[in-house]
């Protein structure tokens, strides 16, 4: 695997008619850790099936949390790339999914991160639902993920949901510490540093920021 030849006998076979075959090879796809399947990957997003739709998805989850420090940055710009010219139904809601589960936590947060990148005006009020309450997980490193990418959001009605967490005293004094400091970055028109309070932040240029530092703990 991970081998042109093996991606050539791959790549035909997610055309098949069988979803059982499809689905395979969208799954082996995930395990090459370089830019090359990324496109037949994204158009597997439109395959008939939602398994396969699903297990696409995963299979770039897949290749953004495993990639090399020398891959990294490439897979994570063609990904983004990619999936900002797929259908959008095929992609937010997916990635919502997979957000929202708490079972796979490398898969969460690279998910929380793709969001910001590619989320439009269409699914907006539906990843504000996802990425604020998120700002109060328990688990830190999503917390802090969260908080980090929602400045990418920023919007009037980011800045009304913030005003109202805040006004509404909801969350932890944590949560609303980060609440406070995506208002502070989205209000004050700087796109640099996050405003911080007291805990270590890590601007957050790609999902492994958090997934490699952590991933020995999955």
């Amino acid at each position: 695997m991970g081998t042109d030849r093996a991606l050539a006998e791959l790549v035909p076979v997610t055309q098949a008619d069988e979803e059982g075959l499809r689905l395979i090879a969208v799954d082996e796809l995930g395990q090459f850790g370089s830019v090359k399947p990324v496109v037949v990957l994204v158009d597997a997003l439109d395959d008939d099936s939602t398994t396969v739709q699903r297990a696409a998805m995963l299979s770039l989850l897949e290749l953004l949390t495993t990639a090399s420090t020398e891959e990294l940055e490439l897979i994570c710009g063609t990904v983004v790339d990619e999936l900002a010219r797929a259908d959008i139904q095929a992609t937010v809601p997916a990635l919502l999914d997979i957000a929202a589960d708490g079972t796979r936590r490398r898969y969460r947060q690279t998910a929380i991160w793709l969001l910001s990148r590619i989320t439009g005006d269409r699914y907006r009020s539906e990843v504000i639902d996802c990425l604020l309450p998120a700002i109060d997980k328990p688990d830190e490193e999503t917390a802090q993920l969260a908080e980090a990418v929602l400045p990418e959001l920023r919007s009037p009605e980011l800045e009304k949901r913030l005003r109202v967490y805040l006004s509404r005293e909801r969350g932890s004094e944590e949560a609303r510490s980060r609440a406070q400091a995506v208002l502070d970055e989205i209000c004050d028109g700087s796109s640099g540093e996050l405003v911080t309070t007291g805990v270590d932040y890590t601007y957050v240029d790609s999902p492994a920021d958090y997934t490699n530092q952590h991933s020995s703990r999955d």
